[in-house]
């Protein structure tokens, strides 16, 4: 499906959002791939949730 099909399908005017940031470094994502997530329950880092 294409995006422009999926804002109508939503319902959402293509025009009306932002664009997307440019694509991320890696050091960023690996940044981010480092973190725990949080515990579903007490929202603290949680490594047995990852």
């Amino acid at each position: 499906m294409h995006h422009e099909e999926a804002a109508r399908k939503l319902g959402v005017d293509p025009v009306s959002l932002t664009p997307a940031p440019p694509e991320p470094r890696f050091a960023t994502t690996w940044e981010r791939m480092q973190q725990e997530p949080p515990c579903s329950a007490c929202g603290r880092p949680s490594a047995p949730a990852g």
